[in-house]
């Protein structure tokens, strides 16, 4: 199986009272001139810390190759600290600069609509508001991501296991807050190495286990889509699909395809809720993604469900 793994975390920064600071003037790399060090590539966005750190093949990689990204990062941004709050309102203070109210997102896909989601919402909140969401986007080298089929299937499956899985790994009250403004379930892009999965927040760059535990869980997703677990959860109607008539008549192709194994509207909202409300509203559908993980995969999302992270003591930095 060809894979890869890589990421492109942001981090609100605060200072050494926990004051949360912008970005800009700390970071020296911008979206269109990034710093380069090591492979990675680090950059303020709006306020943000973001850096984009290179692709693993395998779990060990993964884990030193966001070890190494962080460490740079922690002596560039010092004596600030990268934080795991995934949402949050900036002072009037750290907003002055002309690019804190910018938003650079390129456009986005649902893989529910099957079709762009409209960035309007943002672009007016961060114009409006002082409130930045940071996100841990995953991006997966793989050839599901070559078809718009297949990566749509790969990322509802993503959604079942590693979107669920997140729900319950990350108790932490800013997240839902995140959630609202942006990484709803389902949004993705369709890179030229396979798939970014962009529901996630950054909550799981806090600490080596969560990073091996998510590299194991986007394996295996990416493992079921080429053994065709999707097939048993979402049925095609391709005789629709390649009808002139239905094409002709101005046909929606998210209208020929049909979950058959959970209720996609229900596991939609469960990304609305806080942890304990979805887990107990959609305990079925959390029933069904923790079954289609290998048992240990499987009870270390429970062992990390609640539990808080320290960034500098988990990576030693």
């Amino acid at each position: 199986m060809e894979f890869s793994f890589g990421t492109d975390p942001e981090f609100i920064l605060c200072d050494e009272i926990g004051k949360v600071r912008s970005a800009i003037g700390v970071v020296p790399g911008t979206r269109s001139k990034r710093v380069e060090v090591c492979g990675d590539s680090f950059f303020h966005d709006n306020v943000l810390a973001e850096c984009a750190v290179g692709p693993a093949v395998d779990r060990a990689g993964a884990i030193g190759n966001i070890r190494r990204a962080l460490t740079t990062y922690a002596g560039m941004v010092r004596p600030l600290r990268l934080t795991s709050l995934q949402c949050h309102r900036f002072p009037e203070s750290e907003m002055r600069h002309r690019d804190a109210r910018r938003s650079g997102c390129e456009r986005e896909y649902c893989a529910y609509s099957m079709g762009a989601v409209s960035a309007r919402h943002v672009r007016e909140a961060f114009r409006a508001g002082n409130t930045r969401t940071a996100g841990g986007h995953v991006h997966l080298g793989t050839r599901l991501g070559m078809s718009h089929e297949s990566c749509v299937m790969l990322v509802r499956v993503l959604d079942l296991v590693l979107g669920l899985s997140s729900i319950a790994m990350d108790s932490s009250p800013d997240s839902r807050e995140r959630r609202r403004l942006y990484g709803a379930a389902g949004r993705y892009r369709q890179p030229p190495h396979g798939v970014e999965y962009r529901t996630m927040g950054n909550f799981w760059l806090a600490s080596p286990f969560l990073v091996g535990l998510v590299f194991d869980i986007c394996h295996e997703c990416v493992k079921l889509c080429e053994e065709g677990v999707h097939e048993e959860l979402w049925r095609v109607d391709r005789e629709r699909l390649e009808s002139d008539d239905f094409w002709n008549g101005g046909g929606d192709p998210a209208d020929c395809h049909e979950c058959v194994a959970y209720d996609p509207e229900l596991l939609r909202s469960l990304f609305n809720m806080e942890r304990d409300e979805a887990m107990r509203e959609g305990r079925e559908i959390f029933d069904l993604a923790f079954s289609m993980l290998p048992l240990e995969t499987a009870e270390a999302v429970a062992e990390a469900g609640g539990r808080r992270y320290d960034m500098y003591e988990e990576w030693g930095i």
